[in-house]
This record gives structure tokens, C-alpha cells and sequence, in this order.
């Protein structure tokens, strides 16, 4: 469901922001109140990289070209 909703979004809309990549702050469990709900401070790190839209350690710019590697990332 995942993959196809991500690739729908990239169809659509040419790309997608995701924030689901292995990182220091995704993988530390005291950035999240539970499994679902990060901390104010995760959120603004969130914010800042949505507003220079530049991919990253934390953000990865999911286009058409880079859609397989992006999967393949996350090990689907």
C-alpha cells in the first residue's frame, strides 16, 4: 500500500518529501513520544528542511528517477 500510495504521489505531483530514511534522529527513540508522535524539536527540524527543499541527511526527495533506489532504501 505504501509503494503504491508514494508512487501515486510522484505520478501525480511529480515528487514526494519523505522523512522515513535511516538517520540520527529517526533512529533515536528519545526524538518520539511513541511510535507515531515526535517531539516539538524533531518537528522543527521537519519544517526547516520542508521550507529549503534541498534533500538531505533527513529529507530524501523521492522523484520517478530515484523512486527504485528510494524503495530500496527502506528495504521494500
Amino acid at each position: 500500500a505504501y509503494k503504491q500510495y508514494v508512487t501515486d504521489v510522484v505520478t501525480t505531483f511529480g515528487e514526494f518529501y519523505s522523512f522515513h530514511q535511516y538517520n540520527d534522529i529517526t533512529t533515536d527513540a528519545s526524538n518520539f513520544l511513541d511510535l507515531y508522535h515526535f517531539y516539538p524539536h524533531v518537528g522543527d527540524i521537519v519544517s526547516e528542511n520542508l521550507q529549503k527543499r534541498e534533500p538531505n541527511e533527513v529529507l530524501y526527495i523521492v522523484t520517478k528517477d530515484n523512486l527504485d533506489a528510494y524503495f530500496n532504501s527502506l528495504g521494500i
